[in-house]
């Protein structure tokens, strides 16, 4: 079989992008958070579960969340509520609203975008926003994904 030229091409700009992608990211972490969360439904509007979180927020611990899905047309629905982070450094609470479909599936997609609304302790201060998607999985009562983004800490007055 003949290899195609511009299959090789692509192949080796991918490949060279993913590989220098690590290299050019790390110059900007110092404000972005990426947090990945595996919660279990306690409840119609409500799950819990732990979290993990990365670069300008590095913790770890238990998070819980309160929703409401409000289905509109088109078998979607609005996504919002809050979600507790609860770390080893202190709490920090975000706010979050999207969109969930399909929701005549077993298995939903939430995204959409979030904020920190408030913390205590080391995140007292902490401000920022971000977006989320997560997979939603009614057969196993489960939800996994994730939230990126960028944090800062405001100064004290």
């Amino acid at each position: 079989m003949r290899t195609k030229p511009w299959l090789v091409l692509v192949l080796t700009v991918v490949v060279g992008g993913l590989l220098a992608l690590p290299l050019t990211a790390s110059a900007n972490d110092e404000n972005r958070v990426v947090v990945g969360v595996e919660l279990h439904f306690t409840g119609p509007n409500s799950a819990s579960g732990t979290f993990s979180a990365a670069l300008a927020v590095s913790d770890s611990g238990s998070t819980s969340a309160t929703f409401t899905v409000t289905p509109r047309e088109d078998d979607e629905g609005v996504l919002e509520g809050n979600e507790v982070f609860n770390g080893m450094l202190g709490s920090f609470t975000v706010h979050f609203r999207g969109t969930a479909f399909p929701l005549s599936s077993q298995r939903q997609v939430g995204e959409g975008r979030w904020r920190v609304i408030s913390g205590t302790r080391a995140y007292a201060n902490l401000r920022g926003r971000g977006s989320f998607l997560v997979v939603a999985d009614n057969v196993t009562g489960t939800v996994k994904g994730s939230l990126n983004g960028e944090v800062t800490q405001e100064e004290d007055d």
